[in-house]
């Protein structure tokens, strides 16, 4: 397993904390929420038998998974694609930058 990235780590970050904060605040996130509990419900009633509630589990937790992976996989590639952005907008100030911050690194050795 490889160490994490500092992009990584601010994309668990937002992803998990920053975004969840926000989310709860938002209407159509509620009401989908909302949606969830009542069609979970909705399945409480219909007398599944418990292999049967098991496998319905299996399968919204494998497609839970994947749309997770899937929204910080989207996450983390609009990180990069703003990074990249940025470079192509003001590619003269970044490539200015990144020489400052060496003379920097190299004055302060």
């Amino acid at each position: 397993m490889r160490d994490k990235s500092i992009l990584d780590i601010i994309t668990e970050h937002a992803a998990n904390e920053r975004l969840d904060a926000l989310l709860l605040d938002d209407e159509e996130f509620v009401g989908l929420q909302k949606k969830i509990d009542e069609a979970a419900h909705e399945l409480e009633g219909m007398g599944l038998t418990k292999e049967q509630r098991s496998g319905v589990d299996r399968m919204v937790s494998a497609y839970t998974e994947s749309a997770a992976y899937y929204s910080l996989a989207a996450y983390r590639q609009g990180f990069h694609d703003c990074g990249a952005l940025l470079i192509e907008i003001v590619p003269d100030r970044a490539c200015h930058l990144r020489k400052e911050g060496g003379e920097r690194e190299q004055q302060s050795i």
